[in-house]
């Protein structure tokens, strides 16, 4: 009779439990966080490829005149296994081999990380990783 009463003292206290005490969107709104980020290239040169990761996680690129700016987007890092690397590079080729360029990145309104380089297809590159910083 004992083996009997055990099982049954088990599943009524897992039933007892209300599974709608732990709510799923405030843990998940607790580990997360939105940031916004940007991107800026300047210099003197006419041309450039520019790389950055954009909104979605993925490379894209660009060739264009400078100044040269990507709009501030949103980025949403969810949960600590999660991570967003705001990353942009510009690779410089014209005829002022001389030339200069500056890269930036901008989170939230506030510089987080500038590269600059000088010289004929030197690449200037900046990066700031972005992380939850929740356990």
């Amino acid at each position: 009779m004992k083996h009997l009463i055990l099982p049954f003292a088990l599943i009524f206290v897992l039933c007892a439990c209300d599974s709608r005490d732990f709510d799923s969107d405030v843990f998940a709104q607790s580990n997360s966080a939105l940031f916004e980020v940007a991107y800026e290239v300047s210099g003197t040169y006419a041309q450039c490829t520019i790389a950055f990761i954009g909104p979605d996680k993925d490379l894209e690129t660009v060739a264009t005149t400078l100044p040269w700016s990507k709009e501030t987007f949103p980025v949403h890092v969810r949960g600590t296994q999660d991570s967003f690397n705001a990353s942009v590079k510009a690779t410089c080729k014209d005829d002022n081999r001389l030339g200069k360029s500056t890269v930036s990145v901008y989170v939230d309104g506030e510089l987080k990380s500038r590269g600059a380089t000088t010289g004929y297809g030197k690449t200037a590159e900046a990066q700031f990783l972005l992380l939850t910083g929740k356990d």
